[in-house]
């Protein structure tokens, strides 16, 4: 738009923002070259330092430590020009300026072998998160060098200006958007029902190649192992252990050995830990002479981390979450792999002849995809889960946790191409959508038939029942 516009003159475009803004300013000069010069605002820190840590949603890259770092992205600015401003009092610890200083170090000798040294560098002012008189003088005089050609590049003062108030700064007359004009949740509704539409009216399936694509979508790269299971003192006859993985988790668990053997084990994972599960739930187990075994996967019960709990009061699992997406992983993957531990375990430990699984939302959601993707699980109870990952807007967006995020996942299909992939014995107990809305009526009755249709296609065995 910029460069169409007559007065403009596309060959020096700058671009400036500050924290979520200042991280677009970023990625924006470095995808577009059309940006001559930069100046981003307390948001350059290092991907290492968003790790658990309480940043924004909105500056998560997917995988990103699995093949960069932030010096990376700011290197693909090079030969143009960056200045980054960051303060010594800012709230966000990604952002203060030893965080920063560590990017530009690391991206510096990439301007110098293309001889442009002099385009990289920063400013630090003891100031708070914002973009202060002293950040729009740096950033003018900066501007004026590598866009005007004029001055040395050093804060300029900038002229007395009045604010405009918002209404006049408002493109559309209040109440009177473009009804063409979406927002991110319209969006997201309107491209979900696309991709439903698309994977509902598709052909033949592989079912061993959805697998092999649902693992890689939940980012389960290794098999976690058994390393070691410690054992603690019993407790009101609840047998508790911490299972050691290959991969540097301890699992808590609490076991109840079954009357007879043949009866089996249930697992219970609970999003909310074992505070969570009903006391109803376990009586009934006992009295039927089952095994039972509680677990608690991470960022649950015993496994939350204590920067978890500092940094997000209110939205549980978002530090964790957006961590392993950091790390190329996801929470459900993650979930998966414990209680594919957890199952080992009671195989090799109690020669277990029979495993269900018993979980609510999220971990509910983990244990389909446990029996998606070939683990060792006869059935299934899922509480409260969602039978698509379509977005919808009836009901709460705080009704499942980020812990449910997995990128790519309506491109690979839904919830009945996971439940038909695992030829297992399903109940979904109160079925809700993504917002938490009960489904009932005509609208569990097409969804009833969605999914007896994907195991007929994929000619596996099993059943989902809803109640």
């Amino acid at each position: 738009l910029l460069s169409s516009l007559p007065y403009v003159d596309p060959k020096n475009i700058g671009v400036t923002g500050a924290s979520g803004g200042g991280n677009q300013t970023m990625w924006l000069a470095a995808m577009d070259e059309r940006v001559k010069a930069a100046v981003p605002v307390v948001s350059v820190g290092t991907f290492e330092s968003y790790v658990m840590r309480s940043n924004c949603i909105c500056e998560l890259l997917p995988d990103g430590l699995t093949f960069t770092e932030e010096a990376g992205i700011i290197a693909l600015i090079a030969p143009r020009a960056i200045m980054m401003c960051n303060h010594k009092q800012d709230s966000a610890p990604a952002f203060l300026p030893f965080e920063m200083q560590r990017t530009v170090s690391n991206a510096l000798p990439v301007f110098k072998m293309l001889g442009v040294e002099k385009n990289i560098t920063y400013q630090v002012f003891d100031k708070t998160h914002g973009y202060w008189p002293e950040n729009r003088e740096a950033m003018l005089g900066w501007f004026d060098l590598h866009l005007k050609g004029i001055g040395t590049g050093m804060p300029k003062k900038e002229s007395a200006f009045e604010l405009l108030p918002e209404e006049k700064l408002l493109v559309y007359p209040i109440g009177k958007r473009n009804p063409g004009v979406q927002t991110t949740a319209e969006f997201c509704e309107k491209r979900g029902k696309e991709l439903r539409t698309a994977f509902l009216s598709s052909g033949n399936l592989d079912a061993l190649e959805k697998q092999k694509e649902l693992r890689a979508i939940l980012r389960i790269n290794e098999r976690s192992e058994l390393k070691k299971a410690h054992q603690f003192a019993s407790l009101s006859g609840w047998d508790r252990f911490a299972l050691e993985t290959s991969d540097n988790k301890l699992i808590p668990i609490l076991h109840l050995a079954p009357s007879d053997p043949k009866l089996g084990y249930m697992i219970i994972s609970n999003t909310s830990g074992k505070k969570g599960i009903s006391a109803e739930l376990i009586s009934e187990l006992k009295r039927k002479g089952r095994g039972i075994v509680i677990v608690e996967l991470s960022g649950t019960g015993e496994s939350t981390s204590s920067k978890e709990i500092a940094n997000n009061k209110s939205m549980v699992l978002h530090t964790l979450s957006r961590s392993e997406l950091w790390l190329g992983k996801t929470i459900l993957g993650e979930w998966v792999k414990e209680l594919n531990v957890v199952t080992d375990f009671l195989k090799s430990n109690y020669k277990a002849q029979k495993l269900s699984i018993d979980g609510n939302k999220e971990a509910g959601i983990a244990a389909l995809f446990l029996a998606a993707t070939g683990g060792n699980v006869d059935d299934i109870i899922m509480r409260d889960a969602p039978l698509s990952y379509q977005f919808d807007s009836g009901g709460s967006l705080d009704f499942f946790s980020m812990a449910i995020h997995l990128p790519g996942f309506l491109n690979w299909g839904d919830v009945s191409l996971a439940a038909g992939l695992s030829g297992k014995q399903i109940r979904i107990v109160n079925p809700v959508s993504m917002s938490g809305q009960k489904i009932s009526g005509n609208s569990l009755n097409e969804y009833q038939t969605e999914f007896a249709k994907m195991r007929t296609k994929l000619k596996r065995q099993g059943e989902t029942v809803f109640n």
